[in-house]
């Protein structure tokens, strides 16, 4: 039998998930559910809003994990498109 596979979630599935009561089949389908913390602030900004507490209660049982959002570096994301853009490939 094959591991789990670990899933990072995004606010709008988690929401859509939370609406129609089927938040509780991630943790059977994945190992591990990690949300960044922006992700967080933006499905639990409201509680009275569909959802929200569905997605706070996972995720005080832990059943989805919060992690912290990754800040980068603006000279280092300048770097890595200069790096990936075609006009930089060597030429034969």
């Amino acid at each position: 039998m094959q591991p789990k596979p670990v899933i990072v979630g995004d606010a709008g599935p988690l929401i859509a998930l939370s609406n129609i009561e089927c938040l509780a089949l991630l943790p059977k389908l994945f190992s591990a559910v990690i949300i960044p913390t922006s992700v967080a602030e933006e499905c639990l900004f409201n509680l009275a809003l569909p959802g929200a507490k569905a997605i706070k209660a996972a995720i005080d049982q832990r059943q989805i994990l919060l992690k912290a959002d990754v800040v980068i570096d603006e000279h280092v994301l300048r770097a890595s498109r200069a790096l990936n853009s075609p006009s930089t490939a060597f030429s034969s």
